[in-house]
């Protein structure tokens, strides 16, 4: 697992690592203009993107720190040989002490250097130039932004995004929200952020996963005992992701096991017309190690979901008896294609009932948001994954707002409820019954189509029939969902790839955890 920080944790590991341990702040500046630089020039290199044609940096700096690391940078690029300038917006006069000292280097080099400190200036300035194409480093603002961006700085990140030039942000794509990804009134598109230290869950959620491109993370010189510090002093700051090393908390397979050794997968859904979800959801928990699942379903989908999934038992919903179920031997599902009229209330009701862990989706969510009594049977045995439609019912709270506020929700609930919540959007969020909140950096635009949620519950069932605790079945199968998800997508483009492919794909991730 790695850590990702909000801009409060990220700036707390800085101060840290120049007030308690001594390290000067121009120090860990140089070599984070140096990360800009270097990615910078590969970047300029890669005739994929420029074609041979001449190019130039235009680095866009603010007069706080991050403005700083981008005068620095244009230094580095121009000792390297290319050709750059520097647009400084804002008030000089207003600058940190630190822009001032790299500021003062850039005049003794005589780099070329334009302050836009008026609305006539930014109108006034030109990104082009003499040169065929433009690559735009944006060091405008950093991670402490707090507010809606405004006046001419509102107008000069809508004139870089006007450019549709290749943009590199520095630490954080300016106008992002550092703590939850959300856009201030207007943010910079990057392609590439180097960022330092740590990822920023602002580049994941909301808006960051889009306005942010792909996120590289460099080590600047922050030392482990500044992080140490972050993870006692602001917990509620720090979150968990998963990497391909945590496979390997998926236990390992008993070479005398038997079907019985890893537990039923009972599945109720598939209501009237909807067998399809209890399809997917059945064969990702087969292919997640459920040693025999179980599917209930409306009598006239039956014969269908056997033929389908041949390796299941499939009855109506009257064979479905709670007083059969073995907690240590049984996991539920409930909710894939079950509707929201006629007798399924009556089933979540009976699933509830159980002392199962259960995974909750889809219709038995839409019925629970109907029902709110039912909320009082959650426990830690419970995983529920709503996407954000599903989670507005349940809380009562509009979508947009729990898109910018996803880990807040989570863990409201979880610690409410005493469950594990999975929040679903292009940066899933996951939250232990105690509130540690993980957030997954897998998957990609090819997974927002019908079905995908369905294998995201067999797999988390799937996973849990391996002997691994709720919580972590949740956030392991959200993160292996989002590899499966991935790899269809390299397979067969995030166009033409459907939920069938996401399951398609899980046996190759297997495959390699087995060989770690």
């Amino acid at each position: 697992m790695e850590y990702l920080f909000t801009g409060k944790a990220a700036k707390s590991v800085d101060k840290f690592c120049i007030q308690e341990i001594g390290i000067p702040s121009l120090s860990l500046m140089e070599r984070a203009a140096h990360a800009v630089a270097v990615n910078t020039d590969k970047v300029i290199k890669k005739q994929d993107i420029f074609k041979g044609r001449k190019a130039e940096i235009v680095i866009v700096c603010g007069t706080g720190n991050n403005g700083a690391d981008g005068i620095a940078a244009a230094r580095m690029l121009k000792e390297m040989g290319h050709s750059c300038k520097i647009c400084i917006v804002g008030d000089i006069t207003k600058a940190t002490e630190e822009f001032h000292v790299q500021y003062q280097i850039a005049r003794h080099l005589k780099l070329e250097m334009n302050v836009c400190d008026t609305k006539a200036k930014v109108e006034k300035f030109s990104f082009a130039d003499n040169y065929e194409e433009v690559l735009i480093v944006d060091a405008l603002f950093g991670i402490g932004l707090s507010r809606d961006v405004e006046g001419i700085y509102y107008q000069m990140i809508s004139k870089m995004n006007g450019q549709k030039s290749f943009v590199i942000a520095v630490d954080i794509a300016s106008g992002l929200n550092s703590a939850n990804g959300k856009v201030m009134g207007i943010a910079v598109v990057a392609d590439i952020t180097v960022t330092f230290g740590k990822m920023k869950a602002g580049q994941l959620l909301c808006d960051g996963y889009e306005y942010s491109g792909r996120v590289i993370i460099e080590d600047i010189g922050f030392v482990k005992k500044a992080y140490n510090n972050v993870l006692d002093e602001l917990k509620e700051d720090v979150f968990v992701y998963h990497t391909m090393d945590d496979l390997r908390k998926i236990p390992k397979r008993k070479k005398t096991s038997h079907k019985g050794t890893y537990c039923n997968v009972n599945l109720i859904g598939a209501g009237e017309s909807m067998s399809g979800a209890a399809v997917l959801a059945g064969m990702a928990a087969y292919r997640c190690g459920a040693g025999l699942v179980k599917i209930y379903a409306k009598e006239s989908n039956t014969e269908v979901i056997r033929t389908l999934v041949k390796e299941a038992i499939v009855n109506d919903y009257s064979a479905f008896d709670i007083d059969e179920k073995d907690k240590n031997k049984d996991i539920i599902i409930v909710g894939p294609g079950l509707g929201t009229v006629g007798e399924a209330i009556k089933q979540v009701e009976k699933v509830l009932d159980t002392d199962c862990k259960i995974v909750i989706d889809a219709d038995a969510l839409n019925l629970i948001s109907m029902n709110k009594i039912l909320l009082s049977k959650f426990g830690e045995n419970i995983v529920i994954t709503p996407h954000l439609k599903e989670m507005s019912r349940l809380i009562e709270k509009d979508v947009s707002y729990i898109r910018e506020n996803m880990i807040e929700c989570a863990r409201e609930f979880s610690l409410k409820y005493g469950c594990t919540t999975v929040i679903k959007d292009a940066a899933t969020v996951v939250s232990s019954p105690q509130g540690n909140i993980r957030i997954n950096t897998t998957g990609n635009s090819g997974m927002s189509k019908g079905g995908s949620g369905d294998v995201l519950s067999g797999i988390i069932a799937g996973l849990v029939t391996q002997n691994l605790g709720v919580f972590e079945a949740a956030s392991l199968g959200v993160y292996l969902h989002g590899l499966a998800g991935d790899l269809a997508a390299e397979r067969k483009s995030e166009y033409s790839m459907t939920a069938s492919d996401i399951i398609e794909a899980i046996p190759e991730i297997m495959k390699k955890k087995e060989s770690m």
